[in-house]
């Protein structure tokens, strides 16, 4: 099995949320994928980056979810596949007593796991996802990308295709 790129994402860029205080906008979710060539099966690879600024927002006009649609070109065979995720917004309370950390919102991978929905050569596929981060205005754990309060932050968004007992 080989990847060879990714398109799509989150049709441009998802906004929610009323500004408050400082801010005239809300907050903000942009995806930008990567290129890749001849991923193989178990082997992390670069899906692309999740840009994230989080706005302070006034209470009731928070998102709880996002979609990220991503189609997937395999060369062996031929085919390109959409995979859908949902992830989740966490929008916390910003308290000034808090640190920088537990006043971050962020956003959160439902399922590490995707099932692949088709077959490649016989064998059944997951893709597996989780983030990785580089940076100052936040952190990431495997599942979960935190930008501070009024920052702008960019994670890496990492595939993995794992075999499936499920054979078709």
């Amino acid at each position: 099995m080989v990847a060879d790129y990714v398109e799509n994402g989150l049709n441009g860029t998802f906004e929610w949320g009323e500004g408050a205080g400082r801010f005239d906008s809300g907050s903000h979710l942009s995806f930008y994928a990567a290129n890749f060539l001849d991923v193989e099966e178990q082997s992390w690879f670069r899906l692309g980056g999740l840009e994230y600024f989080n706005s302070t927002i006034w209470s009731g006009t928070e998102d709880n979810n996002v979609e990220l649609d991503l189609s997937i070109a395999f060369s062996t065979p031929n085919v390109m596949e959409t995979f859908n995720f949902n992830f989740a917004l966490e929008n916390t309370s910003n308290d000034e007593g808090n640190t920088a950390n537990q006043n971050a919102d962020y956003v959160s991978i439902r399922s590490l796991n995707n099932a692949f929905s088709t077959t490649l050569n016989g064998q059944q596929y997951e893709l597996q996802l989780q983030f990785g981060y580089l940076g100052s205005d936040g952190f990431a754990t495997v599942d979960q990308f935190h930008v501070h309060e009024g920052s702008q932050a960019t994670a890496d968004i990492w595939g993995y295709f794992v075999p499936t007992d499920d054979q078709s």
